[in-house]
């Protein structure tokens, strides 16, 4: 096979890339404690200033629970379904003829299994070639999203909401992806080189087009 006819790997992140997790949390915890905030009212990692009283247990097993995955994976849940992303599958429909897809997330032992159901069904639904790399924390809430551990080196860009989880990463081009909210965890890093802002998949589908223009004249990502 030649190289131009290869799919090249894709490294996406999980939560608040693929889907809307921190969405989702905060509806659950409007209905379990009679608040009204949406995703405009976010401003703290952990969740507090949504909840002042949610602790790194609670926030933990809501990851994992059947109220967070929902009708997805339980079909007598009555809690509204996990929703993808702005512009996912619309993404992932583009580049199912191009790119081989690779989800990485941190998170607990049961977080990541649940994860790993949902991206399979995912793939399979949308026709991709991909797989879920799982890297597992411990049973409490952990903000540490530092993914260096993980060989990424043969794939060619990454797309992650978190700053220092993006940096982490030793791809060639990496998205920082803003979803329409500046936040202190996506504060765009000053004089990173290969670094692109995109607010949704939107947006990555544009670059990845015109990344495809400037191959054909000869010019790879991270060359320009």
């Amino acid at each position: 096979m030649k190289k131009s006819q290869l799919k090249r790997k894709i490294v996406l992140d999980f939560d608040d890339t693929l889907v809307k997790s921190s969405e989702h949390v905060i509806k659950i915890l409007n209905k379990r404690y009679g608040l009204d905030k949406t995703i405009a009212d976010l401003s703290d990692w952990s969740y507090r200033n949504i909840y002042h009283g949610i602790t790194e247990q609670e926030l933990s097993e809501m990851f994992a629970s059947k109220e967070f995955w929902g009708g997805i994976l339980y079909d007598d849940c009555k809690i509204e379904t996990l929703k993808y992303n702005v512009g996912v599958l619309d993404f992932l429909e583009y580049a199912k003829d191009k790119y081989e897809v690779i989800i990485c997330s941190k998170g607990t032992k049961d977080n990541l299994e649940q994860k790993e159901i949902f991206c399979i069904a995912t793939f399979n639904a949308c026709g991709i070639e991909g797989k879920f790399v799982g890297i597992e924390i411990g049973d409490v809430f952990d903000a540490t999203l530092d993914k260096s551990g993980i060989d990424f080196s043969d794939c060619l860009f990454a797309v992650d909401d978190n700053t220092n989880a993006l940096l982490s990463l030793n791809v060639p081009c990496k998205f920082l992806l803003k979803n329409h909210h500046d936040q202190y965890w996506n504060k765009e890093p000053i004089n990173e080189k290969n670094l692109y802002v995109i607010n949704d998949f939107y947006d990555l589908i544009e670059f990845c087009k015109f990344d495809e223009m400037l191959r054909q004249s000869g010019v790879e990502i991270g060359e320009r």
